[in-house]
């Protein structure tokens, strides 16, 4: 990116030991491994945003790096399994458009792609690479191509229940003990990582494949 934000100057990211600390000290983070591992795009996206002399930037430079985490926040994405992204709050919301926009073609492989966002429930991969369990959100940017949409699993399967932080750990409400130094209620069981299963194509992407293709095809 044009300027690596101040928390890369030490491993434990400053005094970010959360999302929320994050977010406080003016980032916000997120994940690419989707499309870097199934549209392969060789290049850092965010790189490609700031390099970007059409995208109106809110401030220069653009702020932000990639975290090499030790446990997988996604699956079934390589070696992007372990990355997520942060950018400075201030150029996020460019970047995000910027993102959205984009379409990915590979004429010689006939793949095409467009860019999906998601929401994912998921337990804070910063905090807990700190051992403590803290619910979160991650934005995760993922493909939609001809033979179908990659999307997250939104939660884990089996029926969600209801429960209590305590200590670092959940609990279920009927096994809270008056000693116990309650953190906060949760409603389900939130996974750790983020698992994706692929949807059935959709049309409008496939009319837009379609459509790419012939433009490079007769290019």
């Amino acid at each position: 990116m044009g300027d690596l934000s101040p928390l890369a100057a030490s491993p434990d990211f400053g005094h970010a030991a959360s999302f929320k600390d994050l977010e406080r000290e003016g980032y916000v983070p997120f994940a690419l491994g989707p499309i870097y591992a199934y549209a392969e795009v060789q290049a850092s996206l965010p790189d490609c945003f700031a390099a970007d002399a059409d995208a109106p930037k809110k401030s220069e430079p653009v702020r932000g790096m990639d975290l090499q985490l030790e446990a997988p926040v996604l699956v079934r994405c390589d070696r992007w399994n372990f990355m997520l992204s942060i950018m400075d709050r201030d150029n996020y919301p460019v970047f995000d458009r910027w993102l959205m926009s984009q379409h990915f073609v590979d004429r010689a492989k006939r793949k095409f792609f467009v860019v999906r966002r998601y929401a994912v429930p998921v337990l804070d991969p910063v905090s807990l690479a700190l051992g403590k369990r803290e619910p979160a959100k991650l934005t995760v940017y993922t493909v939609s191509g001809v033979r179908g949409l990659l999307k997250p699993v939104m939660a884990q399967s089996g029926e969600a229940a209801e429960y209590v932080g305590v200590d670092g750990k959940w609990k279920h409400p009927d096994d809270i003990t008056p000693k116990d130094e309650v953190e906060k209620r949760v409603a389900g069981d939130v996974p750790k990582f983020v698992n994706f299963t692929v949807a059935p194509p959709e049309e409008d992407v496939i009319t837009l494949a379609r459509a790419a293709l012939e433009i490079v095809d007769n290019a």
